[in-house]
């Protein structure tokens, strides 16, 4: 097995994205690989802020406020998590999440992607579908999916 170079973690600032991160960047310090952190911001979510605030509020402005609140959320979460590793970029954008993972992996020839799963089941799994079982059915690159253990009782 070749070591990992680039380490794709595609985070969505939940607790199991938190988890799933923790585990790039161990996997990162491990192979002393590049860490790229990506963040996507769903398109379902603009379709969501323009219907909630009318269409007094260009689709263009909307858009780059959004983006520009995730760079921001982006930038703080990582000056929190990788104060000891600057071998890193982030990424910030919109779109599909699974769509913008692949494309982003294959771009930048990332030679694993980690991201974590919320464990959706039944019909909510049904309905919505799971962002890591797309990237792990159409990546072209090795996927670690992490998820969050639940508490014991």
């Amino acid at each position: 097995m070749q070591p990992f170079k680039t380490i794709l973690a595609a985070v969505d600032f939940s607790e199991n994205s938190d988890h799933a991160f923790d585990c790039a960047l161990m996997m990162a310090k491990k192979f002393d690989a590049h860490l790229m952190v990506l963040h996507v911001v769903s398109e379902q979510v603009d379709v969501d802020l323009r219907t909630y605030y009318g269409s007094t509020i260009p689709f263009e402005k909307l858009e780059e406020d959004v983006i520009s609140a995730a760079e921001t959320m982006m930038t703080d979460y990582c000056a929190r998590k990788l104060r000891e590793y600057d071998n890193y970029s982030t990424v910030t954008i919109g779109g599909l999440p699974y769509r913008e993972i692949l494309r982003t992996a294959r771009e930048q020839h990332a030679d694993l992607v980690v991201l974590g799963t919320h464990g959706r089941t039944g019909l909510d799994h049904m309905i919505f579908g799971s962002t890591a079982e797309r990237v792990v059915r159409l990546s072209d690159s090795p996927v670690m999916t992490i998820r969050t253990r639940k508490p014991e009782r």
